[in-house]
C-alpha cells in the first residue's frame, strides 16, 4: 500500500471539542455518540488507529479556535463551536489543542515534525516496517486562521511552539485577512494592516502560508506579499464545482509557479455543484469527483507534481457528506484505482498521495524549520 500525506485534518479540534477518544477505532467513536444529533455525530471517519490502517503516514495536524465575539455570545452556543470572545481566549484554546498533540506524542502516537532532519528520519520509520512495525503518525501542526495569534509579535513564540504552517483567516474576517467570504461586501476585503505585519514577522521563520480560505482579494495580496513556501492545504477548483471557497484557474496557476501544492478536499459541497446538505443524496457522489480535481490541478500544471490530497475528513461533518465510497479515512486507498484507470502511472500516483507533500515540506522545513 502507498503511503499518504493528508494535508488537513482537525484531530485536535475533534478530540477536545467533540469529546472523541481519537485512540479508539472509528466504529468505537461512532457507537459512543449514538443519538447525538449534530452534525457529523455518530458519522466520526478519522482516529489514529484508522489512519494508520490507511498508512497515513504524516498529516497537517490543525490548531483552529477563531476570535469571533458577536457568534460567541450567541445563544444556546454549541461546545463544538470555533468561534471566542476574543483573540486571548482564541489563543488559549489553540494552546490547549497543542498540549493534546504534546500528550499524543508523549504517548508515542504521534511526532511532532520540526525540521527537515526529523521528516527524513520519521519518513525512513515508515519505509522499515521490520525495524519499526509500529511507529507513530507524522504530525505538521497547522494553524487554520490566524486569530490564536494574539499579535503579529506572537510569530517567534508560536514558530518555537512548533507551528509550521498556517493560513490567515477560515470563513469570514479575522484579524488579519478575509476569509472565504459570507457576504458580497467580503469578496473584494483584504488583508489587514495587522496581516501584512504578521506576514513580515512569519517571512524569516519561513513558515508554509496556506492560502486555503482566503477571499479573493486576500489571496492575491498575501500571495504578492510573501515571500515563503505557499500551498493549498484543502482546496478544490471552482471550474469544477462554482463558488468561492474554490480556487480558480488563475489562484491554482499562481501556487504552481511558487512550486506549491494544493490538496484536494473529500467533502461534498466542493465536489457536486449544489449540494444541499440534508437534501442531496449522498449516492449522487462519487469518488470519481474527486479524481475530476485532481486531474484538472495535473491538466493546469501540464505534470504531477502540484496535485495531492487535503481530505479535511471530520472537518464539522462526517461520513453523511463523504463520497460514496468513503465510509472511513482507511478508503483513500480507493483512489489509487481511479488513477490508474485514467492513465495515471504507480509513480503518479506515489506523487499524489504523498511525494508532491513530501518534497514540499522537506524544502520548507530544510529553510525554516
Amino acid at each position: 500500500m502507498t503511503p499518504i500525506i493528508d494535508a488537513h485534518l482537525d484531530l485536535a479540534w475533534n478530540a477536545l471539542s467533540y469529546d472523541r477518544d481519537l485512540t479508539q477505532d472509528v466504529a468505537d467513536i461512532r457507537r459512543a455518540e449514538a443519538g447525538l444529533t449534530e452534525s457529523g455525530r455518530g458519522q466520526a471517519t478519522v482516529s489514529l488507529p484508522a489512519m494508520r490502517r490507511a498508512e497515513i503516514a504524516v498529516c497537517f495536524a490543525t490548531l483552529l479556535a477563531r476570535a469571533r465575539p458577536q457568534a460567541a455570545l450567541a445563544k444556546e452556543q454549541p461546545r463544538t463551536s470555533i468561534d471566542h470572545i476574543n483573540q486571548d481566549a482564541a489563543y488559549a484554546i489553540a494552546q490547549g489543542q497543542l498540549a493534546y498533540y504534546q500528550r499524543m506524542e508523549t504517548r508515542g502516537l504521534v511526532k511532532i515534525i520540526h525540521n527537515s532532519a526529523q521528516l527524513d528520519a520519521h519518513w525512513s520509520s515508515w519505509s522499515d516496517e521490520a525495524a519499526n512495525p509500529d511507529p507513530p503518525i507524522g504530525v505538521v501542526l497547522s494553524m487554520e486562521g490566524a486569530d490564536p495569534i494574539a499579535h503579529p509579535d506572537q510569530a517567534q513564540h508560536w514558530h518555537r511552539c512548533g507551528l509550521r504552517a498556517l493560513s490567515l483567516a477560515h470563513y469570514g474576517p479575522s484579524a488579519y485577512a478575509n476569509g472565504t467570504p459570507s457576504t458580497p461586501a467580503q469578496e473584494t476585503a483584504s488583508l489587514t494592516p495587522r496581516g501584512r505585519e504578521l506576514l513580515k514577522q512569519l517571512a524569516p521563520l519561513n513558515v508554509m502560508l496556506d492560502l486555503t480560505h482566503a477571499s479573493d482579494a486576500s489571496f492575491h495580496e498575501a500571495a504578492d506579499a510573501y515571500p515563503g513556501p505557499v500551498f493549498a492545504s484543502h482546496s478544490n477548483c471552482r471550474k469544477l464545482v462554482p463558488g468561492t471557497r474554490q480556487l480558480t484557474d488563475e489562484q491554482i496557476k499562481r501556487i504552481i509557479d511558487r512550486c506549491g501544492v494544493i490538496g484536494c478536499v473529500l467533502e461534498a459541497s466542493m465536489l457536486h455543484p449544489g449540494w444541499r446538505t440534508g437534501q442531496t443524496p449522498r449516492d449522487t457522489v462519487p469518488l470519481t469527483l474527486v479524481a475530476d480535481h485532481i486531474d484538472h490541478i495535473c491538466q493546469l500544471a501540464g505534470t504531477t507534481d502540484h496535485a495531492a490530497i487535503g481530505s479535511d475528513l471530520d472537518g464539522g461533518f462526517g461520513a453523511e457528506r463523504c463520497p460514496r465510497e468513503i465510509d472511513s479515512i482507511t478508503d483513500l486507498t480507493a483512489l489509487a484505482p481511479i488513477l490508474t484507470s485514467r492513465g495515471y502511472t504507480d509513480k503518479d500516483t506515489a506523487a499524489i498521495f504523498h511525494g508532491n507533500w513530501l518534497k514540499f515540506l522537506h524544502r520548507s522545513l530544510t529553510l525554516g524549520g
